[in-house]
């Protein structure tokens, strides 16, 4: 009996009070879920700016979106859903769950897209008037990436985690760009898990495009698990026609650290698989906090955990060569990692002395150039490190884009 109660006594709650005032009970509903929501965001981005209930318009029909927040160069879209999932769409009765994916899943996504395609017309010119430019707290000339993401109250058994369960029900608009999906508790485990916020940027970016590539199988919390042991690089898996990969049970240490805590015992929580020499830029990166920091930090994030060992194993290599040799003209002192055909992204870092610092940007250019060549590669981080101060993880950095871009 007394699990029958925990079990059932929200549900009976809702139930007693929308026989009274039903409307009163949603309203209270989406209001403490966006109330939450900026909560959670300003914890996690104390410095980003927030903004709340946005109305705009778009040929004369106004809109209202729930949140918004800055961070650097990037833009999120949140759309809060309260509505309640009955219980016969648990079950299983099909318009039932229909009407659901409308409301919960389809009908935020397509707002935010619909808000998503009129700040990038905003920020790329800047000669279009609209009112929605002054509601918001940043000049929209300084956001380069617009993200996405839905947040509902309520649990949809793991459905909104599964969007490509429901292509071939045709209950999906032909034009439907779908943005992760999750639940109000989802949404509070992803900004505790990651500890910097160019990890939560990433994370929703990445999976914006894993979600019209590739079919899982699993919760959002299978999804962390997954990112936390790869930074959803998966190679060329995401290029394949009709890929599925099944990640249940990925949540497993994410389970044990939470229900753990839950019961007051700690443990240490489960991390990304970050290499210690990625940790101390992402660090730097975010004390500095230079335009477009969060863009660095993103590209760092696009390359795995394996190649994030690979890597800081060459510099130290690097930096054994480099003391012998930084004398010798031509001598070796940049790693240029050229990406498979799956990423368009490369990475090039550069090694000098006090001896030579005046060359640095001679090496930093000739090295960007390198990264630059493959014709798959879009863009190119640069990283410069004087191995005679070791009081910095890097002393340059930089993002360099190809001419076609």
């Amino acid at each position: 009996m007394p699990q029958l109660f925990f079990s059932f006594v929200l549900s009976s709650l809702d139930e007693v009070i929308e026989k009274n005032n039903k409307d009163k009970l949603h309203d209270r509903r989406a209001n403490y879920l966006e109330e939450k929501i900026e909560e959670i965001v300003k914890r996690r981005f104390p410095e980003a700016l927030t903004v709340s209930c946005v109305k705009w318009r778009v040929d004369e029909k106004q809109f209202e979106t729930d949140l918004i927040t800055f961070i650097d160069s990037h833009a999120i879209i949140i759309e809060a859903k309260a509505h309640k999932i009955s219980k016969s769409a648990l079950r299983g009765a099909p318009d039932r769950i229909k009407r659901h994916i409308k409301e919960i899943l389809v009908e935020p996504s397509i707002q935010s897209k619909r808000l998503e395609n009129r700040l990038n017309e905003l920020r790329l010119d800047a000669t279009i008037s609209d009112a929605l430019r002054d509601r918001l707290p940043v000049d929209l000339s300084s956001i380069h990436k617009v993200l996405r993401v839905s947040v509902s109250l309520e649990d949809f058994a793991s459905l909104q985690a599964n969007f490509s369960r429901f292509i071939d029900t045709e209950w999906l608009p032909e034009d439907f760009y779908p943005c992760p999906t999750m639940n109000l508790a989802d949404f509070e485990t992803l900004f505790d898990f990651l500890d910097h916020p160019v990890q939560i940027i990433h994370y929703l970016q990445r999976r914006t495009e894993l979600e019209g590539h590739v079919s899982f199988l699993g919760d959002e919390l299978d999804f962390m698990g997954l990112y936390a042991m790869t930074l959803f690089n998966l190679g060329s898996m995401q290029s394949e026609d009709k890929t599925e990969i099944i990640i249940s049970e990925m949540s497993a240490p994410l389970d044990k650290y939470y229900m753990s805590r839950d019961e007051g015992i700690i443990l240490e929580k489960p991390r990304p698989k970050i290499s210690k020499l990625f940790n101390d830029i992402f660090r730097k990166l975010e004390e500095r906090s230079t335009p477009q920091w969060t863009e660095i930090g993103v590209l760092l994030n696009m390359f795995s955990p394996n190649d994030q060992s690979k890597l800081a194993s060459a510099v130290e290599m690097l930096k054994k060569g480099v003391s012998r040799t930084w004398q010798k003209e031509g001598h070796k002192n940049a790693i240029i990692y050229a990406p498979p055909e799956a990423s368009e992204y490369a990475l090039a870092y550069v090694l000098f002395k006090d001896g030579n610092a005046h060359r640095r940007y001679e090496f930093i250019a000739n090295a960007a150039a390198s990264g630059l060549k493959p014709e798959h590669v879009k863009s190119c981080l640069v990283i410069a490190k004087n191995i005679d101060q070791d009081d910095l993880p890097y002393h340059y950095i930089s993002l360099c884009k190809s001419s076609d871009n």
